[in-house]
């Protein structure tokens, strides 16, 4: 049997990136569920396993990503739950906050519908941002140990907007710290950086040290952007916009109009493991190809 080496002093030990390495979701499902979780969360806690597999064979259908999530401490004393919907599309983006007297309900919830910005019509709309930390230590011991300070400093600031989720992916990444609804996700973040964190958000900058890539991008454009954005300097959530992307080249553009082509290339890195216990295999990361400033489509 393996060592139990934890997964985030292995990858952090070998240097590994986070650029690209944000779980992909084009839309988000988040269905509160007090108590313990198994690993697999959606259908290993006191939801009805039946419904928690068709939420997420649903979400997957979708390119979405659906969550168990729940308040930090115990269990309320209520019998109504919150669910949450949320659409990171970039001209709408929003999160919505349904009260829930039977989980069914959320099986009405066409998720490609969301993913385009279109609103449920089942709940409110949330004035605020969430934030989601990943403590599902059935899943792997990094996300517990890892996510729970963190959260309890977030918390500490945003009663409200902080939650625990189930597995968001990427354990060796801990504590990973996802914004919503954005989909701005955050990796080694620890409890001391967790204010500075929170503050830069909610002014509409980024944390380039920490940031894993936007979960509405695929892979290869995740880690273009982080490589634009630390090579220009441009940390404002809105001071770049995802134009197009192929074959490994992503068009970006500028609040001020300028546009760049990044490639990114796949290749293979020192081993290490990538979940607690696991036996070491090649890490993946991606490497900055090329930046190209394109002609200007300003006047």
């Amino acid at each position: 049997m393996a060592d139990r080496v934890a997964c985030a002093a292995a990858s952090l030990a070998i240097g590994e990136p986070l650029h690209g390495t944000a779980p992909r979701a084009s839309a988000w499902l988040l269905v509160e569920q007090p108590g313990p979780w198994g690993a697999k969360a959606l259908t290993e806690s006191a939801l009805d396993p039946a419904l928690g597999a068709e939420l997420e064979r649903r979400a997957a259908a979708a390119g979405a990503k659906a969550l168990l999530v729940k308040r930090p401490g115990r269990a309320p004393a209520r019998n109504i739950r919150r669910a949450f919907v949320c659409s990171p599309a970039p001209a709408s983006p929003f999160v919505e906050e349904i009260d829930l007297s039977d989980p069914a309900a959320l099986l009405e919830v066409d998720l490609e519908a969301v993913a385009r910005g279109e609103r449920t019509g089942l709940g409110a709309l949330r004035s605020g941002p969430l934030y989601l930390v990943c403590t599902n230590g059935r899943r792997d011991a990094c996300c517990a140990s890892l996510g729970l300070p963190v959260l309890r400093e977030l918390e500490a600031d945003r009663p409200d907007a902080a939650w625990e989720c189930s597995h968001l992916g990427g354990h060796r990444y801990a504590a990973n710290v996802v914004c919503l609804p954005d989909g701005i996700c955050y990796g080694r973040v620890t409890a001391a950086d967790a204010h500075d964190l929170l503050r830069q958000h909610e002014q509409g900058e980024l944390r380039l040290e920490h940031l894993r890539g936007r979960a509405s991008l695929a892979p290869p454009a995740q880690a273009a952007e982080s490589f634009l954005r630390e090579r220009e300097g441009i940390v404002a959530v809105t001071g770049l916009s995802h134009v197009s992307s192929a074959n490994g080249s992503s068009t970006f553009e500028t609040s001020d109009g300028r546009r760049f082509r990044v490639e990114v290339v796949l290749t293979q890195g020192p081993e290490r493991p990538a979940s607690c216990g696991e036996p070491p295999e090649p890490s993946e990361r991606f490497d900055l190809v090329s930046v190209v400033e394109l002609e200007s489509r300003r006047p």
